[in-house]
């Protein structure tokens, strides 16, 4: 049980900190920001994300918590470069969802070329804050919130808004193609694999008996 819910805060650590990283290129573009040199101190919260995902730093915290709480350590920990891949793979999904959150906006209003990359950006900084507002099931209404909020600088809100909207539909609609699929794709693996194990061998030996 341990073991899980380290593995939980890890990923909700590496998701979060994939989005910040992604998401913290929307501040720096801000126009009202552009002459203030401040803006680059939100480059400190994916900063203290690594520093904190770091095997040495996670693993020792990790340990402490459940000393603390009379529970076993942890038996290893995921090397840094694991660690850092995994960011890396988070990352590129939380691109690949800027992208179509782009070509949905785009869709649905026109988007000049200097603000691609912020409706790119848009969707980390809505999934870094539904993650911060975990008390809420599935972010709602903050992710929608924020998204929107990002959009603002390169649609009109009331088009922003609708766009929010829509990606949560779309991203219900994936889950729950999902949810039909993966059972499915179970059952035929699983179908597979006794078939093979039922399959008998070939005879190895000889046939001059």
């Amino acid at each position: 049980m341990r073991v899980s819910f380290v593995s939980f805060v890890y990923e909700m650590g590496l998701t979060f900190t994939a989005a910040v990283t992604v998401g913290v290129y929307f501040v720096l573009e801000l126009p009202a920001l552009q002459h203030e040199p401040w803006r680059f101190a939100a480059l400190v919260v994916p900063i203290i994300g690594l520093v904190a995902l770091d095997p040495r730093v996670f693993h020792r915290i990790a340990d402490y918590a459940f000393h603390r709480l009379g529970r076993e350590p942890l038996p290893l920990s995921l090397s840094r470069g694991r660690v850092l891949e995994f960011l890396v793979l988070y990352a590129l999904t939380m691109l690949i969802a800027g992208f179509g959150t782009y070509a949905l906006a785009h869709a649905m209003h026109a988007i000049p070329d200097s603000h691609i990359a912020t409706c790119v950006a848009a969707y980390s900084v809505g999934f870094a804050a539904s993650l911060v507002a975990f008390i809420l099931p599935g972010g709602l209404g903050a992710r929608e919130t924020a998204l929107a909020a990002a959009l603002a600088p390169a649609l009109p809100f009331t088009v922003a808004i609708a766009v929010a909207v829509a990606v949560r539909l779309v991203q219900m609609a994936v889950e729950v193609a999902f949810a039909f699929v993966t059972p499915v794709l179970a059952k035929r693996a699983t179908g597979r694999g006794i078939r093979l194990a039922a399959r008998p061998e070939p005879d190895g030996g000889g046939s001059g008996q």
